[in-house]
Order: structure tokens, then sequence, then C-alpha cells
């Protein structure tokens, strides 16, 4: 899928694993199951903290669960 602002004031790539927005870059990570990058991998360890899911499960993108 794309992402576009439709103010063009958010610029946003994505490349090999990484992505970037608002200037700032962060690590995907990957689906074990697909290879697919699918999520900032800060984002999956926060929802594990809080939520106490698994890594594991959450290292599954939405389309291989």
């Amino acid at each position: 899928g794309a992402f576009v602002c439709p103010t063009g004031h958010i610029v946003m790539w994505e490349k090999e694993g990484v992505r970037n927005i608002w200037g700032r870059t962060f690590e995907m990570a990957a689906c074990l199951k697909c290879g697919r990058h699918f999520a900032p991998h800060y984002q999956l360890e926060f929802i594990a903290k809080t939520t106490g899911v698994g890594m594991e499960r959450l290292q599954t993108c939405q389309d291989c669960r």
C-alpha cells in the first residue's frame, strides 16, 4: 500500500527494511513467516511491553496470522 499526505508536508519512504518519516529513521520488523517488512520494531516492542503479547506473535504480519 501507499501512504500519501494530501498536503505534501509529511514525507515518508521505505527501503530495505528501513522507514523514514518526519526526518526520523526506524528499523522495520520482518514477518517471521513471509519475511515482509511490516511494522517498526520499536512499536512492536512497546506493544509487547504494554500488553504482554509475545514478540513472536507480534512479529508475524497480519496476512500470515
